[in-house]
């Protein structure tokens, strides 16, 4: 796969619930770039990510 890693954060910009941001990236330096970046972000991921190199999935509810 390139050398591409998942990097998760589960909890991520908790306002009323919690969101969740991911990016595929090389390294994490490159993973928090990708997210600064997308248009619907406004804040830093916090703490360190999850990083999965093998295949995964998950689900995530949302609401209220």
């Amino acid at each position: 796969m390139n050398g591409l890693k998942l990097f998760l954060w589960r909890e991520h910009q908790r306002d009323y619930s919690p969101g969740v941001c991911f990016a595929l990236a090389h390294d994490e330096a490159e993973a928090r770039e990708l997210i600064r970046q997308h248009p619907d972000n406004y804040q830093e991921p916090e703490g360190p990510p999850e990083v999965h190199e093998a295949p995964m999935g998950f689900s995530r509810y949302g609401g209220s």
